[in-house]
């Protein structure tokens, strides 16, 4: 079976929510067990999707690195080569991501092990905003860059704050009105915290809203999305030392600020 075949199958025992024919009999099994049954077959088809995955996701990269590093010979256009780049970055990220859900999946309730090191915010920013701007392109989106200059560095996780990144950016151009900017700022004041703010213009969040879309509430109100997204980045922020605080009001534009901890400030 080939990979598209596999996909397809996984695809459709999601659909079916068991691992064989939606018309299959299905023996009788006490409230408490069908529950646990049904989150060890979810858990298991998530772990046997993320494997399916790292092989064509490994051969996409292999390929983009190929093509970065002009290894067959030069790439006239420098916007193709760049577009090489970012997909061979993105590539490698999503490969990260795969084998904590892998990790996940073997030590269940383990948190995935999160690499700290020495991390350039603003230089992560900056290639994480190139990997985006073809899609905000799109929307005839612009995605602006008001980073400070000699911006300390952080102790974090890179696969986490690049993730951050991805879940607030696709957001942002999601539901920013078209035609509109997407504003990424940092900045730092001396001996206090590093902050990171995305900004766009887009239609804003009611006080119930903001709620919603954090999982602070269950009352269901008209926001778009699956709804994992804030929830994640919060997640993620407080596993790196920072919290996360929306501004933003009905008709205004939104302002997501990340405020990483001193301690997690390394002065350059």
């Amino acid at each position: 079976m080939d990979d598209a075949a596999i996909l397809r199958e996984i695809a459709r025992r999601i659909r079916d929510g068991m691992d064989g024919s939606p018309s299959a009999a299905v023996p009788a099994i006490a409230p408490d067990a069908l529950e646990s049954t049904s989150e060890a077959r979810e858990r298991d088809l998530i772990a046997r999707l993320a494997h399916e995955l790292k092989s064509p996701l490994s051969a996409m990269v292999a390929a983009a690195e190929v093509m970065a590093e002009e290894r067959l010979g030069p790439i006239a256009n420098v916007q193709y080569l760049g577009y090489a780049a970012d997909i061979a970055t993105s590539g490698r990220h999503a490969l990260t991501v795969v084998d904590r859900v892998l990790q996940d999946w073997r030590q269940p309730g383990k948190p995935a092990s999160l690499e700290f090191v020495q991390l350039d915010l603003n230089k992560l920013i900056e290639r994480t905003a190139s990997v985006l701007r073809p899609i905000v392109r799109e929307r005839n989106q612009t995605i602006r860059t008001d980073l400070a200059p000699g911006l300390p560095h952080l102790i974090a996780d890179a696969t986490s704050i690049r993730q951050i990144l991805l879940n607030l950016l696709n957001n942002a151009a999601k539901y920013a009105n078209p035609d509109s900017e997407i504003v990424i700022t940092t900045s730092y004041r001396l001996d206090g915290p590093v902050e990171l703010e995305i900004a766009d213009a887009g239609p804003g969040l009611s006080p119930d809203e903001i709620a919603y879309a954090l999982g602070e509430t269950a009352t269901p109100v008209a926001v778009r999305g699956t709804g994992l997204g804030l929830p994640l980045v919060r997640k993620l922020a407080a596993a790196n030392g920072a919290t996360m605080v929306i501004d933003s009001s009905k008709g205004s534009p939104t302002r997501i600020k990340l405020k990483f901890a001193k301690d997690k400030v390394v002065p350059v």
